[in-house]
């Protein structure tokens, strides 16, 4: 280490570049920070709740959100919707700033300025354009197959064989939540058809 121990932060060479010097807390006082403190658990929990439901939707355990009736104007322009594509995306872009936070409490301005010019802007880029539109081949297949079916909200997301195996799966919270998803999807398609 370069530097004195004097003071809360120690300066400490990086390549052995003058240049790239950084303090380094000499305590854990860090972890303190609010930054820490409020930030880490409050983007947590929006990273699991933006993630949580895009892993049910693209795992295919919920469906029916390709065919639920339109809740926004851009939605009525669309027949197809993406949403759990911009779940994803918004859920990586929050998980991607969420070291930025440490970043900050660490006193590390340029690593915390690197995270929001460059990796957050990666899942930014792809969360903007999930909201117009979604290439069907970067879908899970039961996705690439609904939509090569029409992928309009008139058409079920749910084959023949997808509904008699949920039917045969053990019981489980698992199937009942698939199940509800089929019926829901059903009435969708029917009120679409009505």
């Amino acid at each position: 280490m370069a530097g004195g121990t004097g003071g809360l932060f120690a300066t400490m060479k990086i390549s052995g570049r003058a240049k790239g010097t950084m303090k380094i807390p000499s305590s854990m006082s860090w972890l303190l920070d609010e930054a820490i403190l409020v930030g880490i658990p409050l983007m947590t929990m929006v990273v699991a709740a933006l993630l949580y439901p895009a892993y049910l939707a693209l795992r295919g355990d919920w469906r029916s959100w390709t065919v639920a009736p339109p809740t926004n104007n851009l939605q009525w322009r669309r027949p197809t919707t993406y949403f759990p594509f911009s779940l994803l995306f918004a859920g990586l872009a929050v998980l991607t700033a969420m070291p930025s936070l440490v970043f900050e409490a660490l006193h590390w301005e340029s690593a915390r300025t690197f995270v929001w010019a460059v990796p957050f802007w990666i899942p930014m880029a792809l969360l903007m354009l999930s909201i117009v539109w979604w290439p069907p081949f970067l879908g899970p297949p039961w996705y690439r197959r609904w939509r090569a079916a029409g992928g309009t909200r008139d058409v079920l997301p749910w084959t023949a064989a997808e509904i008699a195996a949920a039917a045969a799966l053990p019981e489980s919270r698992r199937k009942a939540r698939i199940l509800r998803n089929i019926e829901a999807s059903k009435a969708f398609v029917q009120h679409a058809l009505g």
